[in-house]
């Protein structure tokens, strides 16, 4: 199948040749120009180069920049923004002048899209309208008629191509402005000098200096030691941070539950992936119209929403009755939505291998924006079979079903009061449902980071978490097709000891303890009293666990244990996250690359990694 011409796609490449300067300034010199001035601005009358600079400089600096976002954004609506910015490619060239890999890619650009939401025109406007509705001379300001004049000479060809657009009617963009397009390159520009103001947050909250170079651009102080440490973190939380937990410490493997994934959820395709290849395995084969690659500006994926509800069973009383709603009943409205957006049903969404070609052209589609923009009547339509799966889900009356969607839409329907506490640092709240002045957008984009952070204000009232860490832990590693040993140590002597999990590898005795500290929104700007806080936490486990071991390795047979065939005894301290390093420090190191504190799943592979190591010798 040959993949159908997008409406934006000649207006956009033309106005790309033709901006080409203006894009260049907006998006690379205009956003530094800016933030030299707010730093001049912000700092002391006799800020010179060479000067240190603060966290506290830093974080006033990127709210100063966030400001200068928004005055941008305030000029079009939510709608408009997000409309032409999704149909702009995931990437960032070199000429940035920083790191432009695709883990940067992605956070930049979700601190655009967080911004949209925050300070795009809330009031209804006549920015977009339906194909249908209007004549060709009209849409994309003009630019839609007259990239396909100098892409098609042929009138009748031409008009062939606008009557097929006429079929399938499609929001697209009618008021336009050469201004429009800079903009919004404008904002990414800042938006990228705010995310390396956060990076540098980061930086100095993790023990680096950071000073003013001669162009009054913002520089790290180059230390060899704290570089490496940086990498490896970076290298660490790149490969291993996947969606298998919440911010609240809870780290589990879907495996346990055996359940198949039910939510619909997009992500950026910071790598440029190519797609063909996906959509060919599954039956839909995509020709690209210059027979390069099909890399769509979104991945899509499935969430096991239903693994997460269990994973999190014990706090569940609090979250509702903290938050108004059940965590049961959030899942099913995710799922509705996605189901609302495919128009398909929940049977054929958990079984989509095998489904035919209409169900993928879907999600290709949604592949280039992660959104659909539904009538008031499809909204209605969609909380109608919320409500009814709720019902029929929780075992609950229609009546109370009905009050418990409303409660959960209202948390997730993007108002002028909900608005207000979306942060660009922490890329977040997220609502997957936008009202315009002709229904609601569904947005499908973000959900990994909403469920995420749904936990975020939930107050504990027991200390099962770390219990169900371990236990996650635990039955992982006899999954993998480890044995655990005896993990209670009755010495000789009197003393007992305990660990979370207790493994041979070849002749290696493995003691591993568990750690489950939530990670508070401000981890991801490295505000010092929280690293300082979360430093301590990990110091004194890895101390403790090390002190232990040292007893084993002095002991290792006991009253109920004989550990005598290891010939070296190692431990490790697991964490539902990626955790940043702080030291050098050999106790805190198993060899150069790999720490003593290791996320969960990285331990896993570390562990098989060993494995095979003694399994060769």
């Amino acid at each position: 199948m040959s993949l159908s011409l997008a409406y934006h796609s000649l207006p956009l490449e033309l106005l790309h040749r033709k901006l080409h300067q203006k894009i260049a300034l907006s998006l690379f010199s205009a956003p530094r120009e800016a933030l030299k001035a707010v730093v001049l601005k912000n700092g002391p009358p006799d800020m010179r180069p060479g000067d240190g600079i603060s966290w506290e400089f830093l974080f006033n600096v990127a709210a100063e920049i966030e400001g200068l976002i928004a005055t941008i954004l305030e000029r079009r609506t939510v709608f408009f923004w997000q409309h032409l910015y999704r149909r702009l490619a995931p990437t960032l060239p070199p000429q940035m002048g920083g790191k432009v890999d695709a883990t940067t890619v992605c956070l930049v650009r979700e601190i655009v899209e967080c911004a949209i939401l925050k300070y795009g025109a809330f009031k209804k406007r006549s920015e977009l309208a339906l194909f249908t509705e209007l004549g060709v001379r009209q849409v994309f300001g003009g630019y839609f008629l007259e990239s396909f004049e100098k892409a098609f000479p042929n009138k009748r060809r031409r008009y062939q191509i606008f009557e097929s657009f006429r079929k399938s009617p499609e929001w697209v963009i009618r008021e336009f402005l050469d201004r429009d397009l800079t903009d919004i390159y404008f904002v990414e520009g800042l938006a990228y000098q705010y995310w390396r103001l956060t990076a540098k947050m980061r930086a100095v909250g993790k023990g680096a200096k950071v000073c003013l170079g001669n162009d009054y651009e913002i520089w790290d102080e180059q230390n060899e030691e704290l570089w490496a440490l940086f990498e490896n973190y970076d290298r660490r939380a790149e490969k291993y941070n996947v969606f298998d937990g919440s911010s609240l410490g809870i780290w589990f493997d879907y495996r346990e539950f055996n359940r198949t994934g039910n939510i619909l959820s997009f992500e950026p395709n910071g790598r440029q992936i190519d797609v063909a290849p996906f959509f060919a395995s599954v039956g839909l084969s995509l020709e690209s119209v210059n027979s390069e690659k099909v890399a769509t500006n979104y991945l899509p994926g499935i969430i096991d929403g239903r693994s997460f509800v269990e994973a999190h069973a014990y706090i569940l009383e609090e979250f509702k009755y903290q938050k108004g709603y059940s965590l049961d009943g959030l899942i099913v409205v995710l799922e509705t939505i996605g189901k609302s957006v495919l128009g398909v049903s929940s049977e054929y969404l958990r079984n989509v291998v095998g489904a035919e070609s209409a169900f993928w052209l879907s999600i290709y589609s949604l592949s280039n924006r992660a959104y659909l923009p539904k009538s008031d009547g499809m909204f209605a339509s969609m909380r109608s079979s919320a409500i009814s799966e709720v019902s029929t889900r929780l075992g609950i009356s229609e009546q109370l079903a009905c009050s418990e969607v409303d409660r959960i839409l209202k948390t997730l329907i993007l108002s002028e009061d909900s608005r207000e506490i979306i942060g660009l640092w922490s890329r977040g709240p997220r609502h997957p449902i936008i009202p315009f002045e002709s229904g609601y957008i569904f947005d499908l984009s973000g959900i990994h980071r909403l469920l995420f952070n749904v936990f975020v204000g939930v107050r504990e009232k027991t200390s099962e978490r770390g219990l169900i860490f371990e236990d996650s832990l635990r039955k992982s590693i006899a999954r993998e097709g480890f044995d655990l040993e005896r993990r209670q140590f009755k010495f000789h002597d009197g003393t007992e000891r305990e660990a979370d999990a207790v493994l041979f590898i070849g002749t290696t005795l493995v003691v591993v303890d568990c750690l489950s500290v939530w990670k508070p929104l401000d981890f991801e700007i490295s505000r010092p009293k929280t690293m300082s806080t979360r430093q301590g936490y990990l110091a004194d486990k890895v101390a403790a666990s090390l002190g232990r071991t040292q007893k084993l390795f002095e002991h290792r047979v006991g009253k109920n244990f004989d550990f005598s065939r290891a010939e070296k005894i190692e431990t490790i301290v697991v964490t539902p996250f990626v955790e940043w390093i702080w030291s050098s420090d050999p106790t805190l190191w198993i060899d150069n690359l790999t720490p003593r504190i290791m996320r969960a799943n990285e331990f896993l592979e570390w562990a098989h990694a060993k494995k095979n190591e003694a399994n060769t010798v």
